[in-house]
């Protein structure tokens, strides 16, 4: 390292902190890819049969 009385730029805890951070973010990244991943062979699967998407909403007058 560098010899002298320098500032520690990071703490420990603040490391372990941001790597909590990073791992959470890397599973919503996992999970929001496979949703992603339905959505697309759903949308597949409609194209291929002729089945327009459902809206999911009731139409009313």
């Amino acid at each position: 390292m560098f010899p002298g009385n320098g500032k520690q730029r990071w703490t420990d805890g603040r490391i372990a902190e941001l790597e909590r951070k990073i791992g959470q973010q890397a599973l919503e990244i996992d999970f929001l890819k496979g949703c992603l991943q339905r959505i697309e062979e759903q949308r597949m699967l409609q194209t291929l049969t002729g089945n327009p998407p459902s809206t999911g909403r009731s139409k009313k007058k």
